[in-house]
């Protein structure tokens, strides 16, 4: 695979031949094989921002983003996001934060499906706010021990190894965690996503913990950029999956008759259809700009908010246009509206957001005015 157009077509191709199958079968088992990490990682597709020195692909973080458009086709938001939190986030922070040693050691496993990863910033008593964490690494007997809660963890409950935002004697900074049989893990219900764990998870102390790179206290300005990337991110996988749901809604509405006419044909219905296309088109271009800027966190978040707001939006709507067959469970808008109810709460609450993105433009608007 040397372009991004042989690995789109590869992507869609494994896709339809290797996923989607299998969607209804791992939601109504509420869990995917960690085996389909390997089987992903055969083709490449855990290793695209790795270096080739690593076994990766050596693709820039925006050719992956662009790929996450392909990759959010399947049938299965919670399917993609938990896939991309492993090969892009946790990879992309390992990779920007880690030092050598950690590099060489975590990332040929991870791009081939032997290490499954976890970031764990979420808390019960901190969601956005992440500054409120109360999880802990202090040293205990002469090694480093975790005490804490962390929630609503993708992948939280199959990874062997967990990033971990934490305090500690210097502020707060980035651990890897690898769990063992002491650490308790729950699988949390869900809306939608069935079939991506998510994880309760209580860390019992004696885990093993190792700081991300060498220095402390650089926890924050860590995850921040972290955090941006994940929104692109997140962005990216809902507007593929929204694309795959318009192409059911355009089917459906073409075939289903009513009064002798096709639903496509109604002005109200066919207007609405036509601007969720044409919305798709400006959400990507607008996608294409984050990635120009290079996720600036201000920019990326408030796309991020919009994006997903827009897409849970159209499919109310798409589910709408389904009528009684979109409120069952046999048709795809059902599942799609409840994946994408997550979208503007994960990441980043949208609330959070504006009023981040809001506080941020006010504040640059005082500063140009003293200067």
């Amino acid at each position: 695979m040397n372009d991004i157009n042989d690995i789109t077509e590869i992507t869609l191709r494994f896709i339809s031949n290797h996923i989607d199958p299998f969607i209804k079968d791992w939601e109504d088992k509420k869990w995917f094989p960690n085996k389909v990490f390997k089987d992903l990682a055969q083709q490449g597709f855990l290793g695209l921002i790795a270096p080739q020195e690593l076994g990766g692909l050596g693709l820039s973080r925006s050719e992956a983003i662009q790929w996450c458009l392909t990759f959010g086709r399947i049938r299965s938001l919670g399917f993609s996001v938990a896939v991309c939190m492993h090969s892009l986030v946790c990879l992309n922070t390992i990779l920007q934060h880690g030092n050598q040693s950690q590099i060489k050691e975590l990332v040929p496993k991870a791009i081939r499906g032997e290490e499954i990863l976890a970031y764990a910033f979420t808390e019960p008593n901190a969601g956005s706010d992440l500054k409120n964490i109360s999880c802990r690494v202090a040293l205990s007997n002469g090694s480093l021990a975790i005490s804490g809660t962390k929630t609503f963890i993708t992948n939280g409950a199959r990874a062997t190894v967990i990033i971990t935002y934490a305090k500690d004697d210097s502020g707060s900074s980035l651990y890897l965690v690898r769990p063992n049989s002491n650490t308790s893990r729950t699988k949390l219900e869900k809306l939608g996503w069935h079939c991506s764990d998510t994880a309760l998870i209580n860390f019992s102390g004696d885990e093993q913990v190792e700081l991300l790179g060498d220095k402390k206290g650089r926890g924050w300005s860590q995850i921040l950029e972290s955090l941006s990337f994940e929104r692109a991110m997140l962005a990216a996988l809902g507007i593929g999956f929204s694309e795959t749901l318009l192409e059911d809604t355009l089917e459906y509405t073409k075939n289903r008759q009513a009064f002798g006419k096709t639903l496509a044909t109604i002005p109200l219905i066919s207007s609405y259809l036509e601007g969720f296309n044409k919305k798709l088109r400006f959400l990507k271009k607008m996608l294409e700009e984050c990635c120009d800027r290079n996720f600036e966190i201000k920019f990326t978040s408030a796309f991020k908010a919009f994006c997903c707001d827009s897409l849970l939006e159209m499919a109310d709507l798409c589910l709408q246009f389904h009528g009684g067959y979109g409120y069952s469970t046999d048709y795809f808008p059902e599942m799609a509206y409840r994946d994408l109810r997550l979208l503007p709460i994960g990441g980043g609450a949208r609330e959070v957001i504006y009023d981040y993105v809001y506080r941020k433009l006010n504040s640059e608007a005082k500063l140009k005015v003293v200067y």
